[in-house]
């Protein structure tokens, strides 16, 4: 569990690249359901009025779009078989960022606090951030460009996110 969490928090840190993360089936699904259950959870203790049915629409269009531009981005440069390692690493490491903001948030008050924001704001820069070193890394593309295509998906994905949620 130590060398699987490791493996994160050095991607979270820019030391090491997407290439060093397990890509056996069973461990993708594993992060990527454990990514779906804290984003749920964060959901909805975030939520002022609370919908189950509206966060996980959200949450499930999201990780959706997400994977799917990530998916493509990488068949565009002819790279398609890095998707499980890449897809992993930006789940694990946006997991291990909103286990990190979901600990935070006990501490610090309601969800409308300014130190609660203050360090949602913290946390979104740096998954982004994160996210555009792991495309760097994967697309074998400048550090600009992964970072352009970080924010693009993030962008996109919550507006398809807000669209298709029923809230």
């Amino acid at each position: 569990m130590r060398a699987v969490f490791l493996v994160f928090w050095n991607l979270c840190l820019l030391r090491r690249g997407p290439e060093i993360v397990p890509t056996q089936s069973w461990f993708v699904g594993a992060v990527v359901m454990l990514y779906g259950m804290v984003g749920l959870y964060l959901a909805m203790r975030f939520d002022t009025e609370p919908d189950l049915l509206a966060s996980l629409s959200y949450l499930f269009v999201t990780m959706a779009v997400t994977a799917s531009v990530t998916w493509f981005a990488l068949y565009l440069r002819q790279l398609d078989g890095r998707f499980p390692a890449t897809i992993t690493a930006l789940f694990g490491c946006d997991l291990l960022l909103s286990l990190l903001l979901a600990a935070v948030v006990q501490f610090t008050g309601p969800p409308e606090s300014p130190a609660t924001m203050s360090f949602a704001a913290l946390i979104s820069v740096w998954s982004i951030v994160v996210s555009g070193f792991v495309l760097h890394r994967a697309m074998n593309v400048s550090w600009t460009v992964g970072m352009v295509l970080a924010l693009g998906i993030g962008l996109f994905s919550i507006a398809l996110g807000n669209v298709a949620s029923p809230a």
